[in-house]
């Protein structure tokens, strides 16, 4: 389904599931709803969803095999 043709209630769930349960990336997720990262990041702000931090979203793309460790 596109991003756009999803209610406020159904981003909110989305975001929140997918972003704060499941560790995915406004990126990813907004791949897989194509649309654009950006438009995702000001819908969580809007919903009051905090975005991680550069370390923590570091930290679980490393936790969940997204990115090399850096030697």
């Amino acid at each position: 389904m596109s991003y756009d043709k999803l209610t406020e209630k159904q981003k909110k769930e989305i975001i929140l599931k997918e972003y704060s349960q499941d560790g995915k990336s406004f990126t990813m997720i907004a791949k897989e709803y194509k649309t654009y990262p950006n438009k995702v990041r000001r819908d969580a702000k809007k919903f009051g969803i905090e975005s991680r931090s550069r370390r923590d979203a570091a930290i679980t793309a490393l936790e969940k095999g997204r990115a090399i460790p850096p030697m």
